[in-house]
């Protein structure tokens, strides 16, 4: 616990569904593009996957974008 760790394939993120109502997700790359990031609902829970297999450095900086209503 408390120990940093460095991913070095595929990563599972789970989160409560109900944090991404009313928004979108994606990720935000180096040279300011960003892309969609899909995801799943399993029960109450929102499922998705960042791969770090060729990440030089581990790090993802994902953006919640709210949708028009």
């Amino acid at each position: 616990s408390g120990k940093l760790t460095r991913p070095k394939g595929e990563v599972k993120i789970t989160m409560p569904a109900e944090l991404l109502n009313g928004v979108t997700l994606a990720l935000l790359n180096a040279d300011d593009t960003e892309i969609d990031l899909p995801y799943i609902v399993e029960g109450e829970n929102a499922v998705f996957t960042l791969n770090f297999t060729d990440a030089e450095i581990p790090t993802a900086l994902i953006r919640l974008i709210p949708t028009a209503e």
